[in-house]
């Protein structure tokens, strides 16, 4: 597969970014040592939604990365692919850049 460099460094930063969501979860989450209940995953499950909130006004990130750092968990289930797709809808996502 060959990819231009720019989209080399844009494939870079999405896999940098795609986790910086987490930063939005509460630190009593993240440290928790016990199991974790369902409220808890679904807390988790959110942090795609803060990444792409973190990056959605970047005039450096292409819209196509910022879907993919959205959707980098779209594989979690039926149920969760069609959260994510509903999302990116209400959205209104351009793939202009």
């Amino acid at each position: 597969m060959k990819c231009n460099r720019a989209d080399v460094y844009q494939a870079a930063i999405g896999g940098c970014l795609a986790d910086c969501g987490m930063a939005k979860l509460p630190p009593r989450l993240l440290n928790k040592r016990e199991s974790l209940t369902a409220d808890d995953y679904k807390e988790i499950h959110a942090h795609p939604i803060f990444s792409y909130k973190m990056i959605k006004d970047s005039s450096i990130i292409k819209d196509s990365v910022k879907v993919a750092v959205l959707e980098h968990h779209g594989r979690l289930g039926r149920r969760n692919t069609i959260m994510f797709k509903e999302k990116i809808h209400s959205l209104n996502l351009s793939s202009s850049s």
